[in-house]
């Protein structure tokens, strides 16, 4: 579960795009997918409400004028507990 701390004005897109691999320090664009958040005015936490699986993230900010400051970019995990065998 990605999670993003930022503080903004209202109305910036930000874009995050998930791979499980890189190729020339992007992530392909047939392997990849993502989502978008809007921002409201203020500090915020974003975090998905379902699991991604990615070993890359990448992160567009798009805005013209408008002031965003990421504050923290974490993840939320969840694992079993299995023993490892084969």
């Amino acid at each position: 579960f990605p999670r993003i701390k930022m503080k903004s004005d209202a109305g910036v897109i930000v874009d995050m795009t998930y791979g499980q691999q890189l190729m020339d320090n992007r992530i392909p664009a047939g392997w990849r997918y993502g989502d978008r958040y809007i921002t409201r005015q203020g500090k915020q936490t974003w975090e998905v409400a379902e699991y991604k699986q990615f070993r890359y993230v990448q992160i567009v900010v798009r805005s013209r004028y408008a002031k965003t400051e990421i504050d923290s970019v974490s993840l939320n995990e969840y694992s079993y507990p299995a023993e490892q065998k084969g």
